[in-house]
C-alpha cells in the first residue's frame, strides 16, 4: 500500500490504493465510521517533527564537541584567529604569542606538532602570495617555538632578503649556521648577503667569510664551492693573494668549469695581464664554455685594454657587470639555485 499526498489544498489528495483499486482507510467505533486521514496527517507531522528536533540536537551537540566555528558571525575572533589541526589556534595579529609554553609543550608533544604544522601552513599560504612581510612573522614564530632548528632562521633570512633587509637577514642566516640542522645553502645565502645586499664590505664580513670557507673545506673538500666564495671576497676586496689562493684551489677541483675560468680571468685582469686572460678566453672555447659567457669575457678584456686602468675593476657597474651579468660569475645564485641539501654539523 502506497501514500500519495498532495502539497496543495486546492488539489484533493488521492486516496491509497491496494492492488489497483481506490479505497477509503475507515475504522470502526462507537460513534460510528471514522476517517483516519487526518490522524495519519498528524501523525506525520509529529514524526517529521521529531526528527528534525533529533537532527538539530544532534548537530548543535556535534558543533559543541568540536570547539567553536572558524566563521561564524557570532565569533569576532574568526577574522584573526586560525583554527588548524592543533587544539592551540594561532592568533594572527600576534602568532608568537600563540607558542605553548614549554610546559605545554612538554605535556601534549603531538599536540605541539599540529601547532607546528599549522604555522607553518600559513607561512607557505604567505609565500604563494609572494607575501613576505606576513611569511616573516610566521617564520619568527616558529623560531620561538623551535629555536635549535635552523630551518625557520633559513626560511626567515630568505623572506627578509626578498624584502631587502639585509641586517635581519643577515642576522637570520648567520644564526642559521650554528643551529641543528645547517644546510650548505645556509653559508651560500650568508655569503650572498654580505657580498651583493650589504650596503659596504667591511673587513669583519671578510672575517666572517674567511671562517665560512675553511668550514667548508673541512666539510666538503671535494666541492668547489668554498673557493667560489674565497674567489668572490678576493674580487671584492681587489686582494691578489686571496686570488691567486682560490683560483689554484679552483683549478685543481674543476679546471675546465666555466666559474673557475672567469675567476682566473678576472684575477689576469687584476694583475694587469691581458695575454694570461686572452689565453683563458681560447681555453673556454675550446672546452665548450657557452658563447654567451665567452662573449663577456670578451667585451670585458676589450673595455679593459681600451681603459688600461689598474684600478678598473673596483668600479662598481664593471663589478656587476662581472658578477651579474656573466652566468659564469653569478656563483651564489647558482650555488643556491642547485639546492643542495648536505646537512652540516652543528658547530
Amino acid at each position: 500500500m502506497t501514500l500519495l499526498c498532495c502539497e496543495s489544498k486546492k488539489v484533493r489528495c488521492a486516496t491509497p490504493r491496494v492492488n489497483g483499486k481506490q479505497t477509503d482507510l475507515q475504522v470502526a467505533s462507537h460513534a460510528g465510521r471514522v476517517s483516519t486521514r487526518p490522524i495519519i496527517g498528524g501523525l506525520l507531522v509529529s514524526v517529521l517533527t521529531l526528527l528534525a528536533i533529533g537532527f538539530w540536537s544532534l548537530s548543535s551537540f556535534a558543533q559543541s564537541s568540536a570547539g567553536p566555528t572558524p566563521n561564524a558571525s557570532s565569533d569576532p575572533s574568526a577574522a584573526w584567529t586560525y583554527y588548524g589541526l592543533s587544539k592551540w589556534h594561532v592568533d594572527k595579529r600576534d602568532p608568537e604569542r600563540s607558542v605553548p609554553t614549554p610546559e605545554q609543550r612538554d605535556a601534549n608533544p603531538l599536540e605541539f606538532g599540529y601547532f607546528l604544522m599549522d604555522v607553518s601552513d600559513l607561512a607557505e599560504a604567505a609565500l604563494k602570495r609572494n607575501d613576505h612581510k606576513e611569511a616573516v612573522v610566521y617564520f619568527k614564530t616558529l623560531v620561538k617555538a623551535v629555536p635549535e632548528r635552523a630551518v625557520s632562521y633559513r626560511k626567515a633570512c630568505a623572506s627578509y632578503r626578498e624584502l631587502g633587509d639585509w641586517q635581519n637577514a643577515v642576522l637570520f642566516c648567520r644564526t642559521a649556521l650554528v643551529r641543528e640542522g645547517a644546510y650548505v645553502q645556509d653559508f651560500a645565502q650568508f655569503a650572498l648577503i654580505l657580498l651583493q645586499m650589504k650596503p659596504t664590505f667591511t673587513t669583519q664580513d671578510a672575517i666572517d667569510l674567511d671562517a665560512v670557507v675553511e668550514h667548508l673545506r673541512v666539510q666538503l673538500p671535494k666541492d668547489s664551492m668554498a673557493d667560489e666564495i674565497a674567489c668572490d671576497v678576493a674580487l671584492k676586496l681587489q686582494d691578489n693573494k686571496r686570488f691567486e689562493a682560490c683560483t689554484n684551489h679552483l683549478r685543481g677541483i674543476a679546471p675546465d668549469s666555466a666559474k673557475t675560468l672567469t675567476f682566473e680571468w678576472a684575477y689576469a685582469l687584476q694583475r694587469g695581464d691581458t695575454s694570461a686572460a686572452k689565453q683563458i678566453i681560447e681555453k673556454a672555447k675550446q672546452v665548450g664554455v657557452p658563447p654567451p659567457v665567452v662573449q663577456n669575457l670578451e667585451v670585458g678584456l676589450a673595455k679593459f685594454s681600451k681603459s688600461r686602468r689598474w684600478n678598473w675593476l673596483r668600479n662598481r657597474s664593471v663589478q656587476f657587470g662581472i658578477g651579474l651579468s656573466v652566468a659564469a660569475l653569478a656563483i651564489l645564485g647558482a650555488i643556491l639555485a642547485k639546492r643542495r641539501r648536505f646537512s652540516l654539523a652543528s658547530r
